[in-house]
């Protein structure tokens, strides 16, 4: 706690000497004002190239570089899309997350060691369009079987869950906003919910972002992992967590 209390003031010091802006993300990657008694855990530093914001986001505790943005924005400062590179503690590229926001469609790669692509997946908001991977030669693998990662007890159960353990905001009921939240997480080998993040923080208000994170978090059960060929291997979901006030009423 100390060392992070220590990196986070230097950052402090040098913001205001210097001018630099910096944003600070939560666990989950969801842009957080700084607060020294719970401080975020991550800090970016960014800058404007012509119609290009480029965006370096490290680890408070250690500055270590986990990822980098690349957004492109029209002339009112909106997003138009977005390349998300992904860094393992070596900093060797592990994943990139390309969004398009007029074609609504996110495309995921991922790398190998040697920054080979392994695999590649597009998405339409949290639909799967396309999953194609690739062996070390670059060459598309033929799905013989494939079982995709499900939760304990199918889906039904996973959507009781949801439905039985979901709060609306109390912040947010007098507004009475209705607000879908896209979530992102890993399901490893072993079955765990692992790297959840919000994929849409710009459109919904923390209050909705905490509580879905929170949700998904405290999942009390395994998934079963997905299978290719006989091989066990990670595998991404993404789906939207919907907070409608007329059903809290």
């Amino acid at each position: 706690m100390t060392r992070i209390i220590l990196t986070a003031s230097f950052i402090l010091l040098y913001s205001f000497t210097f001018s630099q802006k910096y944003t600070y993300y939560n666990e989950f990657f969801y842009p957080v004002e700084f607060n020294k008694k719970s401080p975020p855990s991550y800090y970016s530093e960014s800058e404007l190239i012509e119609k290009f914001k480029n965006e370096k986001i490290y680890a408070l505790e250690d500055s270590s570089l986990i990822r980098t943005k690349r957004i492109e924005v029209n002339s009112e400062g909106n997003k138009l899309s977005e390349v998300t590179s992904y860094y393992d503690s070596e900093g060797k590229l592990t994943q990139e997350l390309q969004f398009d926001k007029d074609r609504n469609n996110r495309i995921l790669r991922k790398f190998d060691g040697n920054g080979k692509i392994t695999r590649q997946r597009e998405f339409i908001k949290f639909e799967s369009i396309t999953d194609v991977y690739f062996d070390e030669n670059g060459s598309e693998i033929e799905k013989l079987s494939e079982l995709q990662p499900e939760p304990y007890k199918g889906f039904n159960a996973w959507y009781k869950y949801l439905m039985q353990n979901i709060k609306y905001p109390k912040e947010a009921l007098v507004g009475g906003v209705k607000s879908d939240v896209l979530i992102y997480f890993t399901v490893s080998e072993q079955g765990k919910i692992e790297a959840i993040e919000i994929l849409n923080p710009e459109e919904v208000h923390f209050y909705f972002a905490e509580v879905a994170y929170k949700l998904v978090k405290n999942y009390p059960h395994d998934w079963n992992p997905y299978i290719l060929n006989g091989e066990t291997l990670k595998k991404e979901v993404i789906f939207p967590i919907v907070f409608n006030p007329m059903i809290f009423k």
